[in-house]
């Protein structure tokens, strides 16, 4: 009988060397395929750092942004209400005329005062008169003929009376002048002051009076008077 011959050993260490080669290929695709799964997470955590950097920096900006405006607001506020605190205040004070009859009357005194906290500089002060038919006047005569105008460049400091004597009452015929007591006609006073401040704002004072039969003096009127 023949004998049996033996198995070669060269093909099964050859197909051991292949699995082995195929196991090991294997590893390292997984391996690979494990970096490359780290290595997106890492880009995406970095890129996701990146924006919400962005992001902080934006808002950082826009707080800083609004401290600055909140600041500057807050410093001219202040300004402002220290201006409106220590600037002059130019307020007609009265009419004082030579008599409060109307029928004796012929001339009369404006006084203002300066009651704020600093001087008034370069004060422009309009006087006028005038003789109305109607009580509910609506505008003031600025360029009347029985306007007094009154200019100065002196200051006038806090708490300092200042009289500017108004033009005569001439115009106030007797018919005019008994309609002042009939009620059927009235006579106005009023004045516009202008003056410049310490911080070089520019100030206005209006007023306007008009006299009364029943008490025979001057009193506001219900309009035309303001300060600013």
């Amino acid at each position: 009988m023949d004998k049996e011959k033996p198995k070669s050993k060269s093909k099964k260490f050859i197909s051991n060397d292949l699995n082995y080669d195929k196991k090991r290929s294997s590893s390292s695709e997984k391996k690979l395929s494990k970096r490359q799964y780290l290595g997106n997470i890492t880009a995406f955590c970095n890129i996701a750092i990146a924006v919400g950097t962005l992001i902080l920096v934006f808002y950082t900006i826009k707080q800083v942004n609004f401290s600055i405006l909140f600041a500057e607001k807050t410093i001219a506020l202040a300004d402002s209400s220290m201006k409106l605190d220590h600037r002059p205040w130019v307020i007609f004070q009265k009419i004082i005329p030579d008599s409060y009859n109307i029928d004796s009357m012929s001339e009369g005194s404006v006084w203002i005062d300066n009651y704020g906290k600093t001087p008034a500089i370069d004060l422009d002060l309009v006087v006028g008169m005038f003789y109305d038919s109607v009580f509910e006047i609506t505008r003031l005569p600025l360029d009347g003929e029985d306007n007094v105008s009154f200019k100065s460049k002196a200051i006038i400091p806090p708490s300092r009376p200042s009289q500017i004597v108004c033009n005569d009452f001439s115009f106030l015929s007797p018919e005019r002048r008994k309609k002042i007591l009939q009620k059927k006609g009235w006579l106005f006073v009023y004045g516009v002051i202008t003056y410049t401040d310490v911080f070089k704002g520019h100030d206005t004072t209006v007023f306007c009076q008009v006299y009364d039969v029943d008490s025979r003096s001057f009193v506001f009127f219900k309009k035309f008077n303001t300060a600013k």
